[in-house]
């Protein structure tokens, strides 16, 4: 198989939402800006709207690296539409690479600002910097257990000293390739923006391939089931909710380090925006089986159902069997964890430093939120939750366990979340070491303290 040379593409896309491109193709390169520019804002439009507007672009990218077709969504008026495809149309990239050389590539869902700051908090959008950010080091993913090539695409930060901040997972079709290109990713390093002679720091938006062994196919899980004919016109649709978002679940400690192994089947809702408002745990071979794919399900988000004759989004309700086996994809341990699970196993138990043991803190590099179950969202009271975790020699968090919690679902929430962490790698005495750490964990209802 051919090694992809990983470089940043899309750089100033921004919001939750995925290039599309070529499916089978083998990307040796995505895209990659070199030449931006900001579009004009009419000033009888910039009098009458001082605030400006956020308008979402899409358009292809030629094998010359020249801009064309652009389709601009959720401008105000056609003066604003002409704006700003003047102005992307003045984009230049380094052109897609594919297995035969320059590739023609589709990009969709670059956030443009016209008439404000060309920002997103305090980090401009690189299409208006002088100087982009530009690759120094790209390391890949390393994994032996992802079973399918997969992508994962982030946004983040590109700071003043070139490295990646603020990760957030963009899509990410398969759960078990998150963990390896988030390690790798960590470790990339640019050279920084520069605007105005100042070097700034730069929201990216991020590819990452994982190598695996073959292409994933659409999962049956995603066709649409015999029952939605019948169903009201809203759980109507005539294509079906697709994943693009999703992350893998945890192994139950306890049944994990005992060797029990079992499924669940989780039945759950996905609203018309593609979020999963409701999972119910339909079958499980053990009850914390059911809860943790529950809250691992609950992470995940979809491209939503869609009705092509109403031309409207949909509500769908969908049931997945998720396997406990410490060889499923979606529970799978990498191979740090495959060493942590025999030293567990064994006879007497290791013994493991607490972090504050160590040489010092580990920084934490990577982090996700709990997803608050909707029965606590609704109920409007505080949850808390301790989790332990194992931060391996790697600094990756493995076995997370709930060791206590004032609500279930909020535990299990929590460990998904926590369980998904990444550190700097914990030393003692110089050397790497695997060490527990006590993650506390709450959750607060809004306008509470």
């Amino acid at each position: 198989m051919i090694k992809r040379l990983l470089a940043v593409a899309a750089l100033g896309c921004v919001f939750l939402a995925a290039p599309a491109r070529a499916f089978f193709e083998t990307w040796l390169r995505y895209p990659m800006i070199i030449k931006g520019g900001e579009p004009v804002y009419p000033p009888d439009l910039a009098k009458a709207n001082p605030q400006g507007e956020i308008v979402t672009v899409g358009f292809d990218v030629d094998y010359h690296g020249n801009v064309g077709l652009v389709r601009v969504k959720h401008a105000s008026g056609p003066r604003v539409v002409a704006a700003v495809t003047r102005a992307v149309e003045g984009w230049k990239f380094e052109p897609a690479l594919a297995g035969g050389g320059a590739a023609e590539c589709v990009e969709d869902n670059w956030i443009v600002a016209i008439g404000r700051p060309a920002k997103i908090g305090d980090f401009y959008l690189v299409y208006a910097l002088d100087r982009m950010p530009m690759p120094v080091r790209i390391t890949e993913p390393k994994s032996s257990k992802v079973k399918h090539d997969s992508e994962v695409f982030f946004t983040g930060v590109i700071d003043q000293s070139g490295m990646v901040q603020d990760l957030v997972v963009a899509r990410a079709e398969r759960p078990n390739a998150v963990a390896p290109a988030v390690a790798a990713i960590i470790d990339w390093r640019f050279t920084p923006g520069i605007k105005d002679g100042k070097i700034v720091p730069a929201f990216c938006y991020l590819p990452v391939n994982v190598p695996g062994s073959g292409y994933w196919i659409a999962s049956e899980n995603w066709k649409i089931p015999p029952s939605a004919k019948d169903a009201p016109p809203e759980f109507r649709y005539d294509c079906p909710p697709t994943p693009w978002l999703s992350g893998a679940g945890i192994y139950p400690y306890d049944l994990l380090v005992n060797g029990v192994t079992g499924s669940a089947t989780i039945a759950f809702a996905i609203d018309p925006t593609g979020f999963v408002q409701r999972t119910t745990v339909a079958e499980a071979s053990n009850p914390e089986f059911g809860e943790a794919a529950a809250a691992e399900v609950a992470t995940w988000r979809f491209e939503p159902a869609y009705d092509s004759q109403a031309e409207k989004t949909r509500w769908a309700v969908l049931k997945i069997k998720q396997v406990f086996s410490p060889d499923d994809q979606y529970v799978a341990l990498d191979k740090s964890g495959d060493r942590l699970l025999k030293m567990l196993t064994t006879t007497p138990a290791p013994t493991f430093p607490k972090v504050a043991d160590l040489d010092a803190m580990p920084v934490l590099r990577y982090q996700l939120r709990p997803v608050i179950p909707q029965d606590v969202r609704q109920a409007g009271l505080p949850a808390s939750a301790l989790i332990e975790i194992i931060i391996d020699r790697f600094g990756h968090a493995q076995f997370p366990r709930i060791v206590s919690t004032t609500n279930q679902a909020y535990g299990w929430a929590a460990a998904t979340a926590i369980g998904r962490w990444q550190f700097t790698v914990p030393t003692k005495n110089g050397v790497p070491v695997d060490a527990i750490a006590d993650i506390p964990s709450q959750y607060v209802p809004p306008g509470k303290k």
